[in-house]
């Protein structure tokens, strides 16, 4: 096993990440509040609940269906 140690002076960007802000969306259960991660710039793109998405009706079907498909938490 290695162990792998970054220094602050090897960071190759400025934009970091600056916590998380909360958002509460909508789901077939009710509502659900989930903590978004931000970057100092700004340029963090969600990939599953996009940016000022308030309805995730559905999302619990694709996470079933990934889990019979065989993938694991």
């Amino acid at each position: 096993m290695t162990n792998i140690r970054f220094q602050i002076s090897d960071k190759t960007t400025t934009n970091s990440r600056n916590g998380y802000s909360k958002k509460t969306v909508k789901s077939e259960l009710g509502p659900v509040e989930i903590n978004i991660p931000r970057d100092r710039n700004g340029e963090f793109e969600p990939q599953i609940i996009q940016k000022h998405q308030r309805n995730i009706t559905g999302i619990e079907d694709k996470v079933l269906s990934l889990y019979t498909a065989g993938l694991s938490t």
